[in-house]
């Protein structure tokens, strides 16, 4: 046999082996994409399952939120339906009674008003547009016609969270500015 034959030969031998090699890594390839598929098609049923928890923790959020909102608006309208003469410091754009007990009680309740604007601010991003647009509309007005929130927010200002000052402050700045307009003795002829 020749050199040039056995050459030939080896070089066969070499390229079988190569060839049987990239077989074997071939099918372990194979195998690990079957195995990466299958985990795969887990991770995706796991994501799926994660979503469905999500969007139901969501919806008991909204639910506890709209829940805590009711009971503190309950909470307030309970107080006035039992001191049906201090709703008009609050609607009706009436200035605080003088008196003490009522002028304390009057002040104490514009605070609650004001935490419970808070409260659902920090909150709005569980609630509906129209929900946000509503409570936003309604505490607008009710800065605007009341004296006691006005002064409890030109006091306690600093208590509360930007999207409060953002909210309220120029209700409260154009309110309490037409208020001391009316005041003088000219503006009312």
């Amino acid at each position: 046999m020749s050199i040039a034959e056995t050459l030939g030969i080896a070089t066969m031998i070499v390229l079988i082996a190569t060839l049987f090699a990239y077989g074997i890594q071939a099918r372990e390839l194979v195998r690990q994409t079957q195995v990466l598929n299958r985990t795969n098609q887990v991770a995706g049923k796991q994501t799926e399952e994660l979503i469905r928890q999500t969007d139901l923790l969501n919806v008991t959020n909204r639910a506890a939120v709209s829940q805590n909102i009711n009971a503190m608006m309950h909470e307030i309208s309970r107080i006035l339906l039992d001191l049906p003469h201090l709703r008009s410091c609050f609607y009706e754009d009436q200035l605080n009674p003088a008196d003490e007990p009522d002028r304390l009680r009057v002040l104490v309740l514009a605070e609650m008003f004001l935490d419970f604007m808070s409260m659902t601010l920090n909150h709005e991003a569980l609630l509906s547009k129209e929900e946000v647009a509503g409570w936003h509309s309604y505490f607008r007005d009710l800065a605007k016609a009341s004296p006691a929130i006005c002064e409890r927010w030109e006091s306690t200002r600093d208590w509360y969270e930007p999207p409060m000052w953002q909210l309220i402050d120029d209700v409260v700045r154009d309110a309490q500015a037409r208020r001391r307009s009316s005041d003088l003795p000219n503006a009312r002829a």
